[in-house]
């Protein structure tokens, strides 16, 4: 009998119990936290769910995505309106980060990968920051990896096999879902249009059928948030009306003249002129939110026209450099916490290169990750380069770096055949 499965799934829960209790671990010693920045929006919103059960406010009715806060009142309605409830989601799903990073790389490249990925992500500064802040990060990240996952599962399956269908369809529910949570990887939706041109001769139909599942499974979830739109806002809003807040922010003049600012996102908004401001006031609350967004969006655009094009790809590439960037939150104000520091910014920059050099192996399905990344560098070309973007898809980027260096560095002779379970 054949007990590795039954042994990969052990390991597998004690990866999950170990990313668990250390996040137990931290928010215990940490206490109920203070939020601040954007944590604080996305409480207020919770808040205000709970006690109108309306999303958003005057002016405001579908400023940010809403499957986070959604979450954050339900939470809110069951364990009272605490910030520890939310402290208590966040380390769960910090949990089930390290989970799918090791699933993923398990299925790709044995247990060793697995293991390895469920410590990249531990090991990345961003995670423990993220276990008790109330930020959508984590949520989203655990549903477009899942959908990942799952997306690998049905691919590698048996083309008549109906469970193959079944996991195309599940994966697109969960990437539209992940939407929900965070609009980074909105660009994959025309990147997904263009698989079945590199298909192999005699699976081109196959592939645009799965390609047409996964798409229409993943308007699913965004369909009542664009209905919720139109009917709130009378018009159509697929997404938010921050764009234009986010878009200006990253193009205003201080994101040129002020180096320490370049490709990073400015919290600088709009000037409205005295005339512009009558013309909003006269305006009713979701025709002024409308507006407001494209007016910024307008003025956004203004500002990079007045510079140059060498400029403005710049601008591009500070974008590009902030995102891929190495960075560990943590201050080396000892020689030790120094030693710590370059090991891990060294670490971070490894499975960076690491994760560029596995979309190189065809046996990977290189072209999933590589499509996701191409999504969120449009994101990160026409808005600004965060880390938290790259953040978010730490579990991916996580378990290919870990699926290439097992297998191009085997340290020992692999005794799992490389199996496909997911752990």
């Amino acid at each position: 009998m054949d007990r590795r499965p039954a042994r990969s799934r052990a390991i597998g829960l004690g990866v999950f119990l170990l990313a668990l209790l250390v996040g137990l671990a931290v928010n215990v010693l940490q206490g109920e936290r203070t939020p601040r920045g954007d944590e604080i929006v996305y409480d207020a919103l919770a808040r205000r769910l709970v006690a109108t059960g309306a999303f958003g406010s005057p002016g405001q009715q579908a400023y940010r995505a809403p499957l986070y806060p959604l979450l954050l009142s339900g939470l809110y309605r069951v364990f009272g309106e605490r910030v520890a409830a939310g402290q208590g989601a966040e380390l769960v799903l910090a949990a089930i980060m390290v989970w799918l990073a090791y699933a993923l790389a398990r299925r790709l490249a044995g247990l060793r990968a697995g293991l390895l990925a469920a410590a990249f992500v531990m090991l990345d500064s961003y995670w423990w920051l993220n276990l008790s802040a109330l930020m959508q990060e984590n949520l989203f990240s655990v549903l477009f990896s899942g959908a990942v996952l799952c997306l690998i599962a049905g691919i590698r399956g048996p083309a008549s096999s109906p469970r193959t269908s079944l996991f195309v369809v599940v994966s697109g529910l969960l990437f539209g879902a992940s939407l929900l949570a965070k609009f980074l990887l909105v660009p994959l939706f025309a990147l997904v249009c263009v698989v079945p041109l590199f298909s192999r001769r005699g699976t081109r139909l196959r592939s645009l059928a799965l390609c047409a599942a996964f798409t229409v499974a993943a308007l699913v979830p965004l369909s009542p948030w664009v209905a919720r739109n139109y009917l709130v806002l009378h018009e159509f809003v697929p997404f938010s009306t921050e764009s234009g807040r986010t878009f200006y922010g990253s193009h205003c003049p201080e994101a040129y003249s002020d180096p320490s600012l370049r490709g990073k996102w400015c919290t600088i908004d709009v000037a409205f002129t005295p005339e512009e401001k009558a013309e909003l006031q006269a305006l009713s609350p979701a025709k002024a939110e409308r507006r407001i967004n494209r007016m910024r969006w307008e003025k956004g655009l203004a500002e990079i026209s007045r510079h140059s094009a060498g400029e403005t790809l710049m601008l591009v590439a500070f974008k590009w450099l902030r995102f891929w960037s190495p960075s560990v939150f943590f201050a080396a104000s000892s020689p030790l916490l120094l030693a710590a520091k370059v090991s891990l910014l060294g670490l971070n920059s490894l499975i960076v290169v690491a994760f560029f050099l596995s979309l190189l192996k065809r046996e990977f399905e290189p072209w999933i990750p590589a499509l996701a990344v191409a999504a969120a560098m449009v994101t990160v070309t026409v808005f600004c380069g965060l880390l938290r973007f790259r953040y978010a898809l730490c579990p991916v980027i996580s378990a290919y770096a870990a699926a290439f260096l097992c297998t191009r560095f085997p340290l020992v002779r692999r005794r799992d055949g490389g199996a496909t379970s997911a752990g």
